[in-house]
C-alpha cells in the first residue's frame, strides 16, 4: 500500500523502495504470489516512468518469469504488453511485435478488451513505423 501511495504521488523512488521491501520479504519466506508479481511489475513501471528503461526491462522480465512460474496467464499478458511498450519507447518496433501479439492473444482469451485494444493500437503503430502499411491497417 505504501508503494502504491508513493506511486500515485509520483514519488517513484519511494514507491520502488517499498515494493522492493515487499519482494524481499516474499523471497525470504520463499513465497511466489500474485502480490509479489504485482510488486515486481510496479517496480518496472516506476523505472519506465523515470525513463530508466534498462532497469524497467529487468523488472518486467522478472514479472513475466514469476507469472510463468505461477501459471498466471493474466500476469504473463500484462508483462508481455509492458515489455512491448519498452521496445516501442526504444523505437525497436520489430522486437515489440511478438510481445504485443502475445498480450493480445491472452487478453482476448480472458476477455480483457481494454488490454487487447491498447496492444492492438500499439501493434498497428509498430507496423506503421516499419512501413508495413498492410499489416498496420489490418490491426488498426
Amino acid at each position: 500500500s505504501l508503494g502504491q501511495s508513493h506511486y500515485e504521488t509520483k514519488n517513484y523512488q519511494k514507491a520502488i523502495h517499498h515494493w522492493k521491501k515487499a519482494v524481499q520479504i516474499s523471497r525470504k519466506y520463499g513465497v511466489v504470489s500474485r502480490y509479489r508479481t504485482l510488486a515486481t511489475n510496479n517496480i518496472g513501471i516506476c523505472f519506465r516512468k523515470m525513463q530508466q528503461y534498462d532497469s524497467a526491462m529487468v523488472y518486467l522480465e522478472k514479472t513475466r518469469l514469476e507469472a510463468i512460474v505461477l501459471k498466471d496467464t493474466t500476469w504473463i499478458g500484462i508483462a508481455e504488453g509492458n515489455i512491448g511498450d519498452i521496445w516501442i519507447i526504444r523505437k525497436d518496433y520489430a522486437k515489440a511485435i511478438p510481445y504485443l501479439e502475445k498480450d493480445i492473444e491472452i487478453s482476448l482469451k480472458f476477455q480483457e478488451q481494454n488490454n487487447a485494444v491498447s496492444s492492438l493500437a500499439q501493434l498497428a503503430l509498430c507496423y506503421l513505423e516499419l512501413k508495413n502499411y498492410e499489416k498496420a491497417l489490418h490491426h488498426y
